[in-house]
């Protein structure tokens, strides 16, 4: 199995750690899960400092809007159908008073199942189709 940069699952931690407890070596561990040694290792010590098989919160990088801001967001995206996301941006720094590029606009309303769709369109008639009408 190629190893690969990833974090473990909830699943795969338990199983790292109760491996290297059984006396495996940290390599083999790696090699069965798919993972670094040192990921394992990494794994294996956590554990033992916290007595915990969740990841340490505050990892990776912080959100610049709130969930309130998230929330106005969506709320007007849904109240104005029209509005683009170069308005909502402005909207949000009037309002909030933070500066968000339109594609973390993008990314907040993806997160709300709010996607920019484009209406769909019948085909064009002919004199033909429209002697058949």
């Amino acid at each position: 199995m190629d190893r690969i940069s990833r974090h473990l699952n909830r699943d795969e931690y338990v199983e790292a750690v109760t491996l290297a407890n059984e006396g495996i070596s940290y390599r083999e561990i790696g090699l069965r899960l798919g993972v670094s040694h040192t990921t394992i290792s990494r794994a294996v010590q956590r554990f033992q400092e916290t007595n915990d098989h969740t990841r340490r919160p505050g990892q990776g990088r912080r959100r610049v809007t709130t969930l309130r801001q998230d929330r106005f967001i969506r709320l007007r995206a849904l109240r104005e159908r029209f509005v683009t996301m170069r308005n909502l941006q402005i909207q949000v720094a009037d309002v909030h008073n933070i500066r968000i590029s339109t594609n973390t606009v993008q990314r907040r309303l993806a997160e709300g199942d709010l996607h920019a769709r484009i209406p769909a369109r019948a085909p064009n008639l002919n004199a033909n189709h429209r002697k058949r009408r």
